[in-house]
């Protein structure tokens, strides 16, 4: 006798959810596992708004903890904001100036997603939005730190990046100049060459390490047969950022900045999954060290 199939048993339906995300990782002396989970809670729970450009300000709002088997991640809401100090302002309908005061505490220009801070991978995950750029998240995130933590430089915050600017770079006619900024992971890289310059970084107990780069004799430097060159754009991915002044195959002279290559993250899991449960299972099977 067959059983009545329903149409959820036949195909439940698939959602998606986009996301970027931030590398915030401890870089000071302390051996051993670092509680990440500390950390992320006082910090959420000290967020203000702090301004990042002129009137734009940024705020961790409403920081809560979920739990399940798989992990514990801390959820809660960023917003985007203007805030107007002045009282000065010009009526258009009746062609004049006019002084006008805002209730206190209220303001304009209102965006916000929702952020996930993941303790076991030690990163921090923004659902995508228009209004609310990765590097201004960042740019946020490292003036809480500094307001937080004034007189310690023990973290270091660095957007997750997609490959593309390595080919970019390497595939130039010319690449004049390389400037770099790179601390160590923890220890979940895979690829080979930032694998290596990851090791000597752990090998030499160096946090963080940057520099410059020329082409010997005002020429290019060789960087798709150097180990050296390819283990720092690699390492750039997620422990760093690179920039680099190159010729590109039209023959155009451009900086390549690593931050202008954020790495876009899709999830598609079934309607019945809780989504923040799927970024997270999604997270860990990529970053949790292995």
């Amino acid at each position: 006798m067959n059983k009545k199939v329903t149409k959820r048993q036949k195909k439940e339906k698939n959602k998606k959810v986009e996301y970027y995300a931030l590398n915030i990782k401890y870089t000071g002396p302390e051996k051993g596992p670092y509680d990440y989970q500390a950390l992320f809670l006082k910090v959420l729970n000290k967020a203000v708004p702090i301004e990042i450009s002129s009137g734009i300000h940024l705020w961790f709002r409403l920081p809560q903890q979920q739990k399940f088997s798989e992990g514990t991640l801390i959820s809660g809401r960023l917003s985007r904001f203007t805030k107007i100090e002045h009282e000065n302002w010009l009526d258009t309908n009746q062609n004049k100036a006019i002084e006008m005061k805002l209730k206190k505490g209220i303001y304009p220009n209102h965006y916000e997603t929702e952020y996930i801070f993941i303790p076991e991978a030690h990163r921090a995950i923004f659902k995508k939005n228009r209004g609310l750029t990765i590097k201004s998240i960042q740019k946020y995130a490292e003036s809480l730190f500094e307001k937080i933590f004034p007189k310690e430089n023990l973290f270091s915050i660095s957007i997750e990046k997609s490959a593309d600017y390595i080919a970019d770079i390497l595939e130039a006619r010319s690449i004049f100049n390389l400037e770099f900024k790179i601390t160590p992971s923890n220890l979940d890289i895979q690829e080979e060459a930032s694998q290596f310059m990851d090791e000597e970084l752990h090998k030499g107990n160096i946090g963080r390490i940057h520099g410059r780069m020329e082409g010997k004799g005002g020429g290019s430097i060789n960087g798709k047969d150097s180990k050296l060159v390819n283990g720092i754009l690699g390492a750039a991915k997620s422990n760093g950022q690179v920039s680099a002044k190159i010729e590109d195959s039209e023959g155009k002279i451009k900086r390549i900045k690593t931050e202008d290559y954020p790495r876009k993250f899709v999830v598609k899991y079934p309607e019945s999954q809780d989504e923040n449960l799927s970024i997270l299972k999604h997270i860990l099977s990529i970053f949790r060290g292995r």
